[in-house]
């Protein structure tokens, strides 16, 4: 209103206009972004040579008297503010051998650079190869204003060296610069002033690409793959990118120091780089962000362009070296969540409705982790980290979680990949629910997630994993010494949410806080029966999912004795050597629809074999209950983790008592049918998940 609204006569490009308008009047600040969707409309013909107009007059209001604005089609404008100064730049170019790359660098900018007012600061860190020491020297002896050599002889520290040479740079501007760069284009550095100059803008950044010419460098996402990542890494150079974002000049949040424009006395007011806590990672992030909090804008542009190779003195590090790096940047990295994790899920440059654990610019589809239109929270937030086996997943993070959800209890998603500590942040939930990790990066994950935040951590336990077999193929998943893996998650976990008493006994010397929730059906197993007596011969099931080698062995033998007079049906895995046996195999069942298929198969017998070894004790009896749903009898292993008080026949797991108990349904079946409405009865009685029992699991995740 003060503005005096739109105005008639610059119709239709009215909205625009105003926009301008506001930002000349109000400043940058008083334009928000609101993340959810408004409107849904057309978007009306852009006149561009309205637009056009509408720009350079407000270059002229801003003083730019030279100003111009150049259209790159529709929506797309360069503004060129035509800057008189010409202020000496200082580029600084921090080395240490790699001759090759340096003297393309310092060819290719002092051949094709335009602008002319700059001095190049080449800072040495420790050189040992003659040549570099013979090159360096010979341009010390030049003695050239232009060209000098500075000498950083201590250990390397990117940002110590880059503040040292700031320390001797006799210009206005710094531009920091990679030695693994090469000039594209001579205007480079223009294109850089021309925000630069510019005094509320603080940085400027510049548009990297390979070798091969894909992108390597067009601005940096906070909180993308991490602390910070580069979207559209690897495009074609040609393509428009998000909203055309590869084509224009924008505002970022964090842009690259391999190659870098900022004022010196914003340097100085920043602080320059952080040569304590980020000597060679996030020291750019870090840089910018300051900045940032000093009320300057941070620009990206395309129109500088610049080559650059990318780690090149990473590739060639022996495995000792690597690790230490490997050890230095987590520290660093760490170091930047403490400082800035709040900050890196909402970058004011990114929609908060884009996923931060892609590519980037890639529709993040979980709500939770977009729009959140309450200020406050009505239900206490769950993440549920599952494994990959989708199984298991279903029946101890995803099915409870869901129906958690329906019954109105929590709010919450789950999901099988790394969060990002960044992903933890935004999303803030009171619990953060793990299921089966213990592999030494997860290790490292978890230590980290507890010192930059106060989530409360609940392990998932299934099995007793530090009594793997070593003949398991899961010693592949959970490497090294599964025992200590073991002891190091529970020390880092809030609670451990187990399924069965025996498990809980096992785990209890290295955990005070553990509690026993028996895996339950889901409402879908509530109304199910099979029909006995379908077929001529008695049909035999099995599920093999989740049994290993050793646990399917105690019946191969009795399912080639009894092919004859029974149809063998298994669900799963098979061994190629019980195939021939077999009436069915159904390979894979989708999770959703086992409960109805399992019910249409019919059957009038199931075998649930288990080996009765230590890390069998938490299995629980959810395989036990599926076929108790549907009414059909069970013989099961008689050890830890089947024992309780369903009607199942329990067998010793010697062949000769398998065959008996099998005879004995087969010579009976009315007596065996009553067996399994028995199971069935139970089943529907306690083993289903309601509201009551959702209510008690929702608590063991939760703190309190």
């Amino acid at each position: 209103m003060a503005l005096g609204g739109y105005r008639a006569e610059v119709a239709p490009g009215h909205e625009f206009e105003l926009a301008v308008r506001l930002v000349e009047g109000a400043g940058i600040a008083a334009i928000r972004h609101i993340h959810e969707p408004l409107i849904n409309a057309i978007m009306a013909p852009q006149s561009c040579a309205q637009h056009q107009q509408i720009l350079e007059e407000h270059l002229q209001r801003r003083g730019y008297a030279d100003g111009k604005v150049v259209s790159q089609g529709e929506g797309k404008y360069r503004l060129w503010y035509g800057h008189q100064e010409q202020p000496l730049v200082s580029i600084i170019i921090p080395t240490k051998d790699q001759i090759a790359l340096l003297v393309a660098c310092v060819t290719s900018l002092m051949e094709k650079t335009h602008y002319q007012n700059y001095e190049i600061l080449i800072v040495d860190n420790n050189s040992e190869t003659p040549e570099a020491k013979t090159w360096l020297k010979g341009i010390e002896e030049m003695q050239s204003d232009r060209l000098r050599v500075l000498r950083y002889p201590w250990p390397f520290n990117y940002s110590a060296i880059n503040n040292h040479a700031a320390e001797f740079a006799k210009g206005d501007y710094l531009v920091l610069l990679n030695n693994d760069t090469a000039i594209i284009d001579g205007h480079w550095l223009d294109a850089l002033l021309n925000h630069g100059l510019r005094p509320e803008v603080g940085v400027t950044g510049a548009r990297l690409l390979y070798p091969d010419g894909k992108i390597q460098h067009a601005g940096v996402v906070l909180g993308l793959r991490g602390p910070a990542e580069h979207p559209f890494n690897e495009m074609a150079p040609e393509k428009s990118g998000y909203m055309q974002r590869l084509q224009v000049d924008q505002n970022y949040s964090v842009v690259s120091a391999a190659c870098l424009l900022v004022r010196k006395s914003v340097w100085l007011e920043a602080g320059g780089l952080d040569e304590t806590q980020f000597q060679v990672s996030y020291n750019d992030v870090d840089f910018c962000l300051k900045v940032r909090e000093l009320g300057y804008l941070t620009v990206w542009t395309p129109h500088s362009l610049v080559m650059h190779e990318g780690s090149v003195s990473q590739k060639s590090l022996d495995v000792a070296k690597k690790a230490q790096k490997l050890e230095r940047f987590r520290s660093e990295q760490d170091n930047f969540y403490r400082k800035w994790l709040p900050v890196t899920t909402q970058d004011p440059a990114y929609n908060a409705n884009l996923a931060l654990n892609g590519k980037g610019f890639e529709l993040n589809t979980d709500s939770l982790m977009t729009w959140q239109p309450l200020d406050w929270r009505p239900l206490p937030v769950v993440a549920g980290w599952h494994c990959t086996q989708s199984e298991r997943a279903y029946q101890r993070i995803i099915a409870p979680l869901n129906a958690m959800k329906a019954a109105g209890l929590v709010e919450g998603m789950s999901v099988e990949y790394v969060m990002y500590l960044t992903e933890v942040a935004k999303y803030q939930p009171e619990s953060l629910v793990i299921q089966r990790q213990l592999s030494p990066d997860f290790q490292h994950w978890l230590e980290r997630l507890g010192k930059v935040t106060s989530i409360f951590k609940v392990l998932e336990l299934d099995e007793n994993l530090a009594r793997l077999p070593l003949s398991s193929p899961e010693r592949n998943v959970f490497p090294g010494d599964i025992g200590k893996l073991l002891r190091d998650t529970l020390r880092r976990v809030d609670r451990v949410v187990v399924t069965t008493e025996a498990l809980a006994e096992a785990l209890r010397p290295q955990h005070s806080d553990i509690v026993v929730m028996s895996s339950l059906l889901t409402p879908d197993w509530q109304n199910l029966s099979s029909r006995r007596g379908m077929s001529k011969k008695a049909r035999i099931g099995i599920n093999s999912f989740g049994l290993r080698n050793t646990d399917m062995a105690l019946i191969t033998e009795l399912i080639r004795e009894f092919a004859e007079s029974v149809e063998w049906v298994l669900i799963g895995p098979c061994a190629e050597r019980i195939k021939p046996w077999l009436f069915q195999h159904l390979p894979e069942i989708e999770t959703s629809w086992y409960p109805a298929k399992l019910a249409l198969l019919n059957l009038d017998l199931a075998l649930a074999p288990l080996e009765g070894a230590a890390f069998n004790i938490g299995k629980g009896t959810l395989r036990l209950m599926e076929y108790g749903a549907c009414a059909v009898p069970v013989i099961c292993s008689d050890v830890e983790g089947y024992r309780g008080e369903l009607r199942v026949t329990r067998v010793n797991n010697r062949i000769s008592c398998w065959r008996e108990a099998i005879m004995q349904h087969l010579s009976d079946p009315e007596a065996s049918g009553v067996l399994g409405q028995r199971l069935q009865q139970q089943v529907r009685q306690s083993g289903i998940m309601n509201v009551d029992a959702v209510k008690v699991w929702s608590k063991a995740w939760l703190a309190g």
